[in-house]
């Protein structure tokens, strides 16, 4: 669903998107901007859009930084780590997720009056 989304809404700019969604999670196995387009923040942009669904539906991102697709790793963790995700080694440890790094839903403000609401009842 997120996917078809973002594919559609960033279709000139990318070269691949593969996301799979599960009940919970989506996994963000590859992401390639088109040459021509990258250091101009479309991945980020695409990033924001992705971590807003996820936040949105309460779902745990998951993913592995990789050179295969022509950024270097390190960079690729701190590009991650801004979008808050922590590496999933441990005390971050999450092993239904094989991934490497890791990133938990945010309570919309909604959620958080709700959950004091009902602490306070």
């Amino acid at each position: 669903m997120i996917q078809d989304i973002l594919n559609k809404k960033y279709l000139k700019y990318l070269n691949a998107l593969d996301i799979y969604e599960k009940e919970g999670s989506l996994i963000l196995s590859r992401i390639i901007i088109n040459p021509e387009f990258r250091k101009m923040g479309i991945g980020s942009q695409l990033m924001s859009d992705l971590i807003d669904y996820a936040d949105e539906t309460n779902k745990i991102v998951a993913l592995t930084p990789s050179e295969d697709f022509g950024g270097l790793k390190s960079g690729l963790i701190r590009f991650y780590k801004r979008f808050g995700f922590k590496e999933n080694k441990g005390p971050n440890k999450n092993f239904e997720f094989r991934e490497s790094m890791i990133r938990q839903p945010k309570k919309s403000v909604k959620e958080m009056v709700h959950e004091a609401l009902r602490r306070n009842i």
